[in-house]
């Protein structure tokens, strides 16, 4: 069995068994960020996550409407599936630095 046990891979706290879509919580960074809106971003910014259609992309969003770039996360199939089941995520942004913008996705 081969993995990744260090890098650069998103962290995630995977529920368990029986738990619901509202426990998930992902640490990664915007992918495509548009410079424009994290220029208006600064650290506790919260993004409003929206799907772009029901096969995806996953899109953040800033509080005036200006997309702030999309997530990719090894849970995007997950994060989709309780999307459509009614469950709704944002984004809280944790550091930005030039162009990369991290963020923490959990239920709100």
């Amino acid at each position: 069995m081969s993995g990744n046990s260090g890098g650069s891979s998103p962290s995630i706290n995977r529920p368990q068994r029986g738990e619901d879509c509202r426990s998930i919580f992902i640490t990664t960074h915007l992918a495509s960020p548009q410079a424009a809106a994290l220029a208006t971003l600064s650290s506790g910014d919260v993004l409003h996550l929206e799907l772009a259609s029901d096969q995806g992309p996953l899109q953040a969003f800033t509080a005036d409407g200006q997309l702030a770039g999309n997530i990719l996360s090894r849970e995007q199939s997950r994060l989709i599936r309780c999307i459509l089941e009614g469950v709704n995520y944002q984004a809280e942004v944790l550091e930005i630095d030039g162009a990369e913008c991290q963020i923490q996705i959990s239920a709100r």
